[in-house]
């Protein structure tokens, strides 16, 4: 229930993790494959030096080296301190890049990207370590998310799930350690606060825990509540502002994503879910959608393309946590790029394009023996790879 309530779930079959294959194996030998065919001149590169950026294309726009601005007036320090950490954990949690998790699962474009082109402030601490499969507890992480002008958002929340109030708190656990999820809305802010591995010593039971968490987050709603109200933001949503297709037809069409893929199924695009949270609201801020690569009449799927807007700056933040490799893809600007790796988690290939400063993500996964859908007859490389061109030549 926590986790379909605190954050978006896309569904679809994933290969199970297993011996995991170098993203320059995988890569260079799908690609050379599409090279035989004639279908791209794309090529693994190794990752060049820093250097001067270059100019920018006639359309490409120079590409944005920070995020949005935050329209929250709190940083990551003044909503969660590092008292209030102590208060919850045993280790020192230090800050970290929200974004890391969030891109080992494989769900997307991290939600940490959507919620701060909307304004918003993500923020995550951990102790730095794992608990790597043995039974004793090591891995300690706390979130905080804050997105603004929230109020409708959250009133469509609340209705969802029938919350009788405007918070809500909840933990699960033993009587050594527990997960608690809390969230509420204050001065039109929406304020999300995960905490796994917290410290219950002094409990018999995870029902004092919440008790005892609460504070926490009552600090930082006080923090909130002495702000202006947050109020709506002026102008077009992001993908309008870039000139971005507002639906999937508009990135590539069902016909080439078969081809590209070589299966039998007719296919369709899917959603990212009907689930609602913050993640959800503010990706849906975006104006761009997310389209799951579906046979038609089938919630299954090969895998996705997601689309940030002006997320240049999130892509490059997302390469230097994965260490994808550099490709050369005909039809690219000067300013643009293209990335791959493989995720540690599904098993999926991932192509990741900048394109005009805008930044689309291609997934293509690995069916196993289980999968409900038909079998795709293309490697997931060469597949992604060619989705990847498919709508570089439509967009870029």
């Amino acid at each position: 229930m926590m986790d379909a309530m605190a954050r978006t779930t896309r569904t679809g079959p994933r290969a199970r993790p297993g011996a995991l294959v170098t993203v320059v194996t995988v890569v260079v030998a799908a690609l050379a494959v599409v090279a035989l065919a004639g279908c791209t001149s794309a090529v693994v590169k190794p990752h060049p030096a820093a250097s001067s950026p270059s100019p920018a294309s006639p359309h490409s726009p120079a590409r944005p080296a920070t995020p949005p601005d935050s329209r929250v007036a709190l940083g990551c320090s003044d909503l969660l301190s590092s008292a209030d950490l102590g208060h919850l954990f045993t280790d020192r949690m230090q800050a970290v890049n929200p974004a890391g998790p969030q891109l080992d699962a494989g769900s997307g474009i991290p939600a940490t990207y959507y919620e701060q082109t909307a304004g918003g402030v993500d923020c995550a601490w951990s102790n730095g370590k794992a608990n790597n499969g043995s039974a004793a507890i090591a891995a300690m992480t706390a979130t905080m998310t804050v997105l603004p002008n929230a109020t409708a958002d959250w009133a469509k929340y609340r209705a969802k799930y029938h919350l009788p109030s405007n918070r809500q708190a909840f933990c699960s656990g033993d009587t050594s350690t527990a997960a608690c999820f809390l969230q509420s809305l204050v001065n039109g802010y929406w304020v999300t606060a995960d905490y796994e591995n917290v410290d219950v010593k002094l409990a018999s039971s995870t029902s004092p825990v919440v008790g005892a968490v609460k504070p926490v987050l009552a600090a930082a709603e006080a923090r909130l509540a002495s702000l202006p109200p947050s109020e709506p933001s002026a102008g077009a949503a992001p993908g309008a502002s870039a000139g971005l297709p507002a639906n999937c037809a508009g990135y590539l069409t069902p016909a080439e994503v078969k081809k590209a893929l070589g299966t039998t199924a007719t296919m369709a695009f899917g959603g990212s879910g009907d689930n609602w949270s913050v993640s959800a609201a503010a990706e849906q801020r975006s104006g761009v959608p997310f389209c799951s690569l579906s046979p038609a009449g089938s919630e299954d799927s090969y895998g996705y393309v997601a689309v940030l807007p002006a997320g240049a700056w999130a892509a490059a933040d997302a390469v230097t946590l994965t260490g994808a490799k550099r490709l050369a893809v005909t039809g690219l600007g000067t300013d643009d790029s293209a990335t791959a790796y493989v995720n540690p988690t599904t098993n999926a290939v991932i192509v990741d394009l900048v394109l005009n400063g805008n930044w689309i993500e291609v997934d293509v996964v690995k069916l196993d023996a289980t999968a409900a859908i038909p079998a795709a007859s293309v490697a997931p490389a060469t597949s992604a790879i060619r989705i990847a061109r498919d709508i570089v030549s439509r967009i870029g």
